[in-house]
């Protein structure tokens, strides 16, 4: 599977013209997804240039239910780095006691800390910056709205505010490329039906091919969101200090051993990436 995770890694369009690669694709992402879904799917990996076996974006699809495209958030934020006219973005986290105001018909975007307390979170925000541009791509999350209080949004209700705040703007800076894809932290529960026990392996055996595209995993009916939940922040870690967080949050779970040993080794996967990365001390 390296070898999937590394093809033509410095051109990263060209991974998805090579037959081999999409005939993998099709195995492993795109077996329950229609003719129709799958060459979808394959644009979108085209028009990203992102790579499933890398974490980066897949499909899911929940019975009859059309499939959903995911990208992670380091996904969108790889793919809109190749973007020729993407200049920078800014994501950050807004509390009540901040200093936080707002003019976009002036161009003025102001956000202080200050305080030592800063109370209740409100809301995530995030500034894209474009070329030919005088103004940033603004979104603007407010936490009532997107909190869906449970598993990690409990533990952690800023870090996934603000993934779900930076995917809503560059999804706006580049609406022809992302248009029509969602963040994990933004998909809706409605859409999953409990009661079906088939829906809810495929949504098991999407999110276990990211860590172990050979084998699958089964878990208790009431897991499977929690699960999916840990695992997309356990990719998206930024820095030590959130992945000590995500560990932690495993710890909360009473998962069966196996999918708990999958997650502590995905775990351990990505604290070395970020100590390669610099970011452990």
């Amino acid at each position: 599977m390296n070898d999937l995770q590394n093809l033509n890694s410095n051109n990263s369009v060209a991974i998805w013209d090579n037959p081999d690669f999409v005939s993998e694709v099709k195995k492993i992402y795109g077996k329950n997804l229609t003719d129709i879904e799958f060459k979808i799917f394959l644009e979108l990996g085209y028009s990203t240039g992102l790579n499933p076996f890398k974490g980066e974006l897949w499909a899911i699809k929940y019975g009859n239910a059309a499939a959903q495209m995911f990208i992670g958030r380091d996904g969108y934020r790889t793919s809109i780095g190749r973007n020729p006219a993407y200049i920078s973005h800014i994501v950050d986290a807004v509390y009540e006691n901040d200093d936080f105001e707002v003019d976009a018909m002036n161009n003025i975007f102001r956000h202080r800390h200050g305080s030592v307390n800063r109370g209740k979170l409100v809301a995530a925000y995030c500034l894209v910056y474009m070329r030919g541009s005088d103004r940033p791509v603004y979104s603007y999350c407010l936490a009532n709205e997107f909190d869906k209080n449970m598993s990690v949004w409990k533990t952690m209700p800023s870090l996934m505010l603000k993934k779900c705040a930076e995917a809503a703007a560059i999804r706006q800076a580049l609406p022809a490329i992302y248009n029509g894809t969602i963040l994990p932290e933004e998909e809706r529960p409605e859409l999953i039906n409990p009661t079906s026990r088939n829906n809810e392996n495929l949504g098991v055996e999407a999110v276990s091919k990211i860590i172990d595209h050979n084998e699958e995993i089964l878990v208790e009916n009431d897991s499977v969101e929690d699960m999916e939940a840990v695992l997309f922040c356990i990719i998206d870690s930024d820095t030590f200090e959130e992945l000590q967080k995500v560990a932690e949050t495993i710890k909360t779970y009473n998962f069966k051993k196996e999918l708990r040993d999958k997650l502590l080794e995905a775990f351990k996967r990505k604290k070395i990436e970020l100590k390669e990365q610099g970011e452990l001390v």
